[in-house]
């Protein structure tokens, strides 16, 4: 058995103000096959220097990175029928297996005593675990627990993946639907390890249960989208769990439960657990999380509850009351070195650390952690000790040397047997020049000076070089319409050992004709005529339709029972491939329960005659359009991207600010973008519809459609853009406070989109940010093309943040279910899941205004901000780093930056350092009041 490579990292005694010494890259989170989403989250985070800076998860991603093979007497098993081979060996010689496809199980794998199982591939079972009274209602536990491997009782067990072998169920998070877990260690097993494997969309990812469990290592494993937990112990003894990245789970990342002893998690991930990161209770004695990095972020699981970060929460009253030894209690449990960020306000997030006050709790010891972002529970510290640094004798009897513990696992589970790469993530522009820079290929645990660099494949025609320090330079012609990206694998080597990585490598194209052909705010007096709009500002419009002023504002409305249109005379047009964009912002105040009151909006086009038919801006039909319409019951709407077809978007009162009980009928400002792309096919246009609430800033929904449309346009009338009403029978009011129309062509990047990905968004930012004060030909974030990387170029990516080109794909390996062919031939087919991100203009700022000879409240625009002010919460502090601020930053300021980012400067206080609330933290909270 071998595993390359094992890498161990810099040891962690330092102070907590120098703990970060290592800094592994978002291409570094790509390779180890992380999701986008996590990518997303953290190059957007507030903290992402200090979480790509921390140990835990540069030791984590080697260890998933890093792989076992299987030895070469190992018997091969690939198919459903072949697993029927798998027996018992003996303790002196164990039988070795080799599960090789991609397999479709209606069985679960039982795994007998002296079995070593290594699978290189996947396998899917749907299982057939369901718990409709919700995740807490009953467990998929016992002797016949639904798993794809579950032991019952066995000894000295490996299950290992090879090359990330992916063990997965229902691509859902419903618990209505059949799940399995992936790996269940049941009662009076001994000796097991798992390692290796992704995990996704299971019901546990390892649960180990209940009772007379011995001796059990979990590493390296990516368990994420759970519906209960990602590794749960419960009556075990002598657990190890270590660098698993546990993402999106529905309950617990990693659960050290009832009568749980020495048990160990030492450097694991965990981002976005429903519940705890980490915590004990019930019994558990003894046993410890260390070195543990949390993310307490929101991912949707539907599971999740209260999102917290490392925790004591004692014993319950149900086990104190059936506990058959009173002496067995929750008490001598250890958090050690451990790390909590938190961004924004995660719903019902309680703190990072905290010891619950519950029957039957002994001590527990809380050294050198920290948090950021959030704080301690109310309820922390009962029967707890909190210490800012490592004890060398602490604990039960003054027995634990925090200092020598650490070494100790170091020294386990960080083994040097190779070195490790990054893997940066870049690109390079259409035709640059030969010997432009491209990226960088460092090593995490080695001496570059004394490494020899080479591209071995991905190099068609020699594009690239990479040099004696890791710089990889253009070496050839670079044509974005011969060659769009490159996969580069490299390698270096010290003469004895041989480290490898691929570097992706996308060629950024010619910036996209993105055309703006209006986007009217309707303010009065700009509307000369307040009451009608025909004629005005380009539109023409039926009776019925007015601008209102509100104190220097407006709104188009209209609450008529007709049907009246509304429609701009600016011309577009779409060939193959382009897109057609509308945005809409808008609210309506409901008079009645009803489903008869809606409207549309859409584009149109005209006749020989010049007459709009079909029309959505007048009388008729529509050539494409979207149609919003109220949903009786709770006074919400429901949103269709084409007005006769297409699944619709639903919104509850609660999600966009109706609250029928207490009297408010009217909606939240909300933004609906609608997009029509022309495609090749003739007739056919793909539509898309998004939703999102301007005042909450949430996304509320978004549905895809394929419209079939012959109808035609010539190159004299194009397309115009429109609202109607229609069937409005209660006379509820609409209004419109913005209305824009954009044609894409999507033949090549937006403006702004630095890293040519389709998207403008914060990870442009990133790459304006690494390039800013260089010069040269061809550089990717030189937005406005004039050899410099500069304060106007960023600029150019806030005046077109949110600009969406086409679709993105989101990294990742898919789990999506196998197909009926799949499932029949035996194997698993996965097909790559997509992430359309909802495009966005300009912001608009929304407040309620009374009117005050009326005394009538109804919302009314402000003054839209700049592009660079938020377009959602998690890019804010991109997005209001504003060049203006970057210009007038004053020397003091900058140094002052400069020391923090090198980790410098005193904390305040015990407590606020252990909470992360730095100086320069107090200083941007002093600025923004």
């Amino acid at each position: 058995m071998i595993r390359t490579p094992r890498v161990r990292s810099r040891r962690r005694f330092e102070s907590l103000e120098t703990r970060c010494v290592l800094s592994v890259t978002l291409g570094d989170l790509t390779a180890a096959g992380i999701s986008q989403r996590v990518v997303d989250y953290i190059d957007t985070s507030t903290y992402e220097s200090q979480i790509l800076g921390d140990d835990t998860l540069a030791n984590t991603l080697i260890g998933l990175r890093s792989t076992q093979t299987a030895p070469q007497d190992a018997t091969v098993l690939d198919s459903v029928a072949d697993l029927a081979q798998i027996t018992a060996g003996t303790v002196a010689n164990p039988n070795v297996y080799l599960i090789q496809g991609d397999l479709t199980l209606t069985n679960t794998i039982a795994v007998p005593s002296n079995v070593h199982i290594y699978v290189d591939g996947s396998l899917f079972r749907q299982g057939s675990f369901v718990a409709p009274g919700g995740v807490h209602s009953v467990e998929n536990t016992g002797t016949n627990a639904d798993a794809i491997f579950r032991l019952n009782g066995s000894d000295n067990v490996k299950l290992i993946g090879v090359n990330d072998a992916l063990l997965h169920s229902t691509p859902n998070l419903d618990v209505n639907s059949p799940h399995t877990t992936a790996v269940f260690i049941g009662g009076g097993s001994h000796n097991v390890e798992v390692d290796g494997f992704e995990m996704a969309y299971v019901w546990n990812g390892v649960a180990a249960h209940p009772f007379n469990i011995r001796d059990v290592t979990i590493t390296n494993n990516y368990i994420h989208d759970t519906l209960d937990r990602g590794i749960w112990s419960l009556g075990t003894t002598n657990l190890r769990a270590a660098h698993n990245f546990v993402e999106n789970t529905g309950i617990d990342s990693l659960d050290w439960d009832a009568f749980t002893n020495d048990a160990i998690g030492y450097e694991n991930v965990s981002i976005g657990a429903g519940r705890f990161a980490g915590f004990v209770e019930e019994g558990t004695e003894d046993s410890y999380f260390i070195r543990g990095l949390a993310m307490i972020a929101d991912f949707g699981n539907p599971n999740r509850g209260f999102m917290l970060g490392w925790a004591d929460n004692g014993s319950s009253q149900n086990f104190v009351s059936n506990n058959p030894n009173p002496s067995e209690w929750t008490e001598h449990n250890y958090f050690i070195d451990n790390v909590v960020f938190t961004e924004g306000n995660v719903p019902q997030s309680g703190g990072d650390y905290f010891a619950k006050e519950n029957a039957g709790k002994g001590p527990t010891y809380f050294w050198a952690n920290r948090g950021f972002g959030a704080g301690q529970s109310t309820n922390f510290f009962f029967d707890a000790e909190w210490l800012t640094f490592l004890p060398t004798a602490g604990g039960r009897n003054n027995a634990v040397n925090a200092v020598q513990l650490l070494a100790d696992l170091d020294a386990e589970f960080n083994q040097v047997t190779g070195i490790v790469l990054s893997a940066p993530l870049v690109s390079v522009p259409d035709g640059a020049p030969i010997g432009s820079p491209v990226g960088v290929v460092t090593p995490l645990n080695a001496d570059v000076a004394a490494l020899t660099f080479e591209i071995v494949a991905g190099n068609p025609g020699g594009a690239f070089a990479i040099d004696e320090s890791g710089v990889l330079t253009v070496a050839g012609p670079i044509a974005f319409a011969t060659q769009s990206s490159y996969t580069l694998t490299v390698e270096a080597t010290d003469g004895s050992e041989v480290g490898s990585t691929e570097v992706l490598v996308t060629v950024v194209s010619p910036f996209a004709t993105v055309k703006r052909l209006f986007d009217h705010d309707f303010a009065a007096p700009v509307f000369s005529n307040a009451a009608d709009l025909r004629g005005q500002q380009g539109w023409t419009a039926q009776n019925g339709w007015s601008v209102i002023d509100a104190s220097g504002f407006g709104y188009a409305t209209s609450s008529s029972t007709a049907f009246q249109g509304v429609t701009n005379n600016t011309i577009g047009r779409a060939d193959a491939g382009e897109t057609l964009r509308v945005e809409i912002d808008f609210d309506i105040e409901v008079t009645q329960d009803t489903t008869s009151d809606q409207f549309r909006f859409g584009v149109t086009t005209l006749d020989a005659s010049g007459n709009f038919v079909p029309a959505v801006g007048n009388n008729g039909g529509s050539f494409l359009s979207a149609k919003v319409r109220y949903a009786a019951g709770d006074g919400g709407l429901e949103l269709f991207p084409e007005e006769d077809s297409g699944t619709a978007i639903s919104l509850p009162g609660a999600l966009i600010g109706i609250d029928r009980g207490a009297g408010d009928n009217q909606t939240d400002p909300l933004r609906a973008t609608w997009e029509a792309t022309k495609s090749e096919t003739s007739g056919q246009w793909d539509v898309t519809l998004a939703v999102e609430n301007l005042a909450t800033g949430q996304r509320l929904g978004e549905q895809a459609v394929t419209v079939d449309d012959d109808g035609v346009y010539d190159a004299s009338t194009g397309l115009f853009a429109g609202v109607r009403t229609l069937q409005n029978a209660s006379q509820s009011v609409f209004r419109i406070d913005r209305f824009a129309y954009q044609t894409i062509d999507p033949g090549s990047a937006i403006a702004g989109d630095y890293n040519a990905d389709g998207t403008v968004n914060a990870a442009d930012y990133t790459i304006w940010r690494d390039a800013f004060g260089q010069t040269g030909e061809s550089l990717p974030a030189d937005g406005d093309r004039d050899g410099e990387v500069d304060l106007d170029d960023h600029r150019v990516w806030a005046e077109n943040y949110g600009q969406v080109a086409a679709a993105s794909a989101a990294l990742g390996r898919s789990t999506a279910a196998p197909t009926a062919a799949a499932e029949a031939s035996g194997s698993v087919v996965t097909t790559p899941a997509t992430n359309t991100p909802i495009p966005s203009a300009t912001p608009v700022a929304f407040a309620r205004t009374v009117d005050a000879a009326t005394g009538s409240a109804f919302p009314s625009s402000v003054t839209p901000e700049p592009a660079a002010v938020v377009a959602t919460a998690r890019d804010a502090s991109l997005l209001l780093l504003s060049p203006d601020q970057l210009a007038d930053e004053s020397p003091e300021d900058i140094a002052f930056a400069s020391e923090y980012a090198g980790e410098a400067g005193a904390p305040t206080s015990a407590v606020d350092e252990a909470f992360g609330l730095s100086p320069l933290v107090l200083r941007q909270a002093e600025r923004l009041g």
